[in-house]
């Protein structure tokens, strides 16, 4: 099954370069992933983000179905529902909630965001115990989820398209870039550079995708990788050319250049402490994480030089 999540599938990923194939053999099968060429010059981050938005409502008007984006209390999630405002655009937000008060970390930047931007929002409560339930079991094996953090948003996921009417609309898929030791310098040439930026795409997260398939819900699973010129706008964000060029000193990776140029573009956003939403369950995920790591393994990890990244993504003019 082809994967709906983003435009003309210009994202795919798959093993043994079989397009969405499921892994069947944990220890040979080969992670990989493809993308597709911009047609156009993008734009600023910033108005790719609003061409998203645009594009992802568009979608979910053509089903007939509710846009909600998933607010997380980080930057990421913000940043989506400031494209949708923006853009000028009805939607709602969601957020899950542990009970007794287990995610209150996160609630407060959700609240503060909310309140100061009058949104439409609420909360779905999760015992942390169903972590531990057949249902999420069962979450696992359709999405060979090896990370339990993920699996609050698979039910958050579920919901918003059985019970909502709504498109699910997540804030993930935003540009990982990592300063690494070069295989060639390694193991073949050491009068080349040491060190070379790769872009990464981990395995893992195509948990959310996989769910998504098996359970025939469409959405925006990971806005930031809705389509091409999403991806290769933040490449081409000056700030991010810098990180990437090594004239930033320390940069290790672009983590922390992308939430520069999310202030850039919105300048009322404010830092924070990049939070999971399992912070304090971590106990009980760092066993049951365990388990699902025999079970699931799935935390490779596909790479290419950022400079051949985006040459790939760049059009042909």
């Amino acid at each position: 099954m082809s994967l709906p999540h983003t435009i003309d599938n210009h994202f795919i990923f798959g093993y043994n370069n079989v397009p969405f194939s499921p892994k069947t053999d944990y220890v040979r099968d080969k992670f990989f992933c493809q993308y597709s060429k911009c047609n156009r010059v993008p734009e600023n981050f910033k108005q790719e983000c609003i061409r998203t938005a645009i594009q992802v409502f568009t979608q979910s008007t053509m089903l007939k179905r509710t846009p909600y984006i998933f607010l997380s209390g980080g930057l990421d999630s913000e940043v989506v529902v400031k494209a949708f405002l923006d853009a000028g655009l009805e939607f709602k937000t969601i957020s899950f909630r542990y009970a007794n008060g287990l995610s209150s970390h996160e609630e407060f930047y959700i609240d503060t965001f909310v309140d100061g931007h009058g949104l439409d929002h609420v909360y779905y409560d999760i015992d942390p115990l169903w972590l531990l339930s057949e249902e999420a079991s069962m979450f696992c094996d359709q999405s060979s989820c090896m990370r339990s953090e993920l699996l609050p948003h698979m039910k958050l996921m579920k919901y918003v398209w059985d019970e909502l009417a709504g498109f699910p609309i997540i804030g993930s898929g935003d540009l990982s870039a990592s300063k690494e030791i070069s295989k060639q310098w390694l193991l073949q040439d050491r009068s080349l550079p040491k060190y070379e930026w790769l872009y990464v795409e981990r395995e893992y997260v195509m948990s959310w995708f996989r769910f998504a398939v098996a359970n025939k819900i469409l959405g925006s699973i990971r806005f930031f990788k809705h389509n091409p010129y999403i991806v290769l706008s933040m490449i081409k964000e000056p700030i991010m050319q810098q990180c990437l060029n090594d004239e930033l000193i320390y940069k290790l990776s672009s983590r922390s250049t992308k939430t520069v140029v999310y202030k850039t573009h919105w300048n009322d956003l404010t830092n924070r402490i990049k939070f999971g939403g399992s912070e304090q369950i971590t106990g009980m995920c760092v066993d049951l994480n365990r388990k699902l790591s025999n079970i699931y393994y799935s935390d490779t990890k596909w790479t290419i030089p950022i400079k051949e990244f985006e040459k790939l993504l760049s059009p042909n003019v």
